[in-house]
């Protein structure tokens, strides 16, 4: 834990940042530690230091000031996880459409739709957004699951979308032509052993 910056940011934004004792026992920030040391490659790797936080409701003016905090800690060797769930207690087909409502904004950037989405945490989503789109970050789907996937018969659901955002990938024109003649190799591949069963 990166307690000098945690000191900082008490001391420099105090109408904005509170030290909460209890906030060690919220589960919201251990489920997080392992995907961090996976992404990491703990212990094999050199170690990383955290400033974990626990977003309460924003007002707009609130949602602002984080999103500029947050941009000037920004640097390529910064990983800002946000950790919200989707819909809450839905019949899972009306989860899905909230979902795939909730995710398409976000990975759309639209900072002014984020806070009429249907999700457990709006303006902390748009915070997200914000700095993806003034960082000029791209983002990439990695996958949905509501609780009824888990859970047979569920009469309601909680959902869960996981997206990054990051850089755009540039190549240089060999390794464009690279990747395009092995993209043609697949799908040449697969054409050829469907035709032939």
């Amino acid at each position: 834990v990166d307690t000098k910056l945690i000191r900082k940011l008490l001391k420099s934004h105090a109408k904005l940042f509170t030290q909460i004792k209890s906030a060690h026992q919220m589960h919201m920030l251990e489920v997080e530690l392992p995907f961090l040391l996976a992404y990491y490659q703990w212990p094999s790797t050199a170690s990383f230091t955290i400033v974990p936080m626990i977003i309460d409701r924003l007002t707009a003016d609130q949602s602002l000031s984080l999103t500029k905090i947050l941009r000037s800690l920004f640097n390529d060797g910064t990983l800002i996880i946000f950790s919200v769930d989707l819909s809450h207690f839905y019949p899972p087909s009306e989860a899905e459409r909230l979902d795939a409502e909730s995710l398409d904004t976000m990975m759309s950037l639209d900072v002014d739709n984020v806070v009429r989405l249907t999700t457990d945490g709006n303006q902390v989503l748009g915070v997200l957004v914000r700095l993806a789109k003034e960082l000029h970050l791209v983002p990439s789907f990695h996958g949905y699951r509501h609780s009824g996937h888990v859970q047979v018969d569920a009469k309601s659901v909680v959902g869960y979308g996981a997206l990054s955002f990051h850089r755009p990938v540039k190549f240089d024109r060999n390794s464009e032509l690279k990747l395009l003649q092995q993209a043609r190799q697949m799908i040449l591949s697969q054409l050829t052993s469907k035709t032939e069963k």
